[in-house]
């Protein structure tokens, strides 16, 4: 989806909705979501509640999500991305 459409978006997301925006199935929106709350926010889909029943996904925490360069992703690896620049196996590797 075009960044352009993305800030065409309601200011407060479905779940549904979210989950079609991030390419994944309802279900596993759902469960983002009920991380994010059990977690306080610390892991997940960003989510609030409206009421006892409503959950929405704000557009902003969204895009946000979405504009995050995940951990060590853009860093640049000498080694190949094998993950060691001496070219042995790490101690946990095994036969590999």
């Amino acid at each position: 989806m075009p960044d352009d459409d993305l800030r065409d978006l309601p200011p407060a997301l479905t779940v549904e909705e979210a989950a079609k925006v991030l390419r994944i199935g309802r279900a596993t929106a759902y469960e983002g979501v009920r991380m994010y709350l059990a977690s306080g926010g610390g892991a997940g889909i960003p989510a609030i509640r409206v009421g006892p029943r409503t959950i929405r996904v704000p557009r902003a925490a969204l895009l946000r999500c979405l504009s995050e360069d995940p951990a060590g992703a853009g860093s640049e690896q000498t080694d190949g991305g094998r993950g060691s620049s001496s070219g042995q196996r790490d101690a946990g590797e095994v036969g590999q």
